[in-house]
């Protein structure tokens, strides 16, 4: 009798969600929206850092697809109302160093707020301090051919970041040779190296040539 084998709708429904607890499912807007934000903070500071080879650096070609798809048709896009469109205005907020209006588009993502994680305030507090770092490396990155110093009070007030945390950033990017800088401890400034961001310019030009 196959009435005995046959499962009804009900049945392969609990089936399938034995197979798969509700706990380990990953919702796909939710994954899309992480995977985005990831890139957009690695991205977004190293743009900034190499304005003159942006297409030797990718990290997410999708990433840069969804740029470039709504940089083609701006014009029709106002004001973000899906997920993909904050997604798009946080990163162009971020490119400024406006990391209050990148989070708060960034936090108007449903699949994003409604995340256990966020909910118990850790999720939020990640996000906060790297959207911050992000948005003061870009910012370091772009002004270092325009100003001589920053304040470390002023880039710690700025950004909105302890001032231990900002040295940390700074000198890390020192070490690693992104920025030709020195810190001065007396006078809690950074020091920037002109004659070493030409030199770097010119470097990431010939690059260009070479390849």
């Amino acid at each position: 009798d196959r009435s005995h084998y046959e499962k009804t709708a009900e049945q392969e429904i609990d089936e399938k969600r034995r197979l798969l607890p509700a706990h380990l499912s990953i919702n796909l807007q939710t994954l899309e929206s992480i995977h985005f934000i990831t890139s957009m903070l690695i991205e977004i500071p190293m743009l900034s850092e190499n304005q003159h080879s942006m297409g030797r650096h990718i990290i997410s070609r999708q990433w840069r697809r969804l740029i470039e798809l709504y940089d083609n048709r701006q014009a029709f896009v106002l004001a973000a109302e899906q997920s993909k469109d904050h997604i798009v205005f946080a990163a162009r907020a971020l490119n400024k160093s406006d990391w209050q209006t990148a989070l708060k588009h960034i936090y108007s993502i449903n699949a994003i707020t409604r995340m256990p994680e966020f909910e118990n305030g850790f999720l939020q507090a990640t996000l906060d301090n790297a959207f911050k770092t992000a948005a003061m490396k870009s910012f370091i990155f772009r002004a270092a051919k325009q100003y001589r110093s920053f304040s470390f009070e002023n880039l710690s007030s700025f950004f909105g970041l302890e001032k231990k945390l900002v040295k940390k950033v700074v000198s890390k990017l020192i070490l690693q040779n992104k920025i030709q800088a020195s810190m001065d401890i007396q006078n809690d400034l950074l020091l920037l190296d002109e004659t070493g961001q030409d030199v770097k310019e010119l470097q990431q030009l010939s690059l260009q040539y070479v390849s």
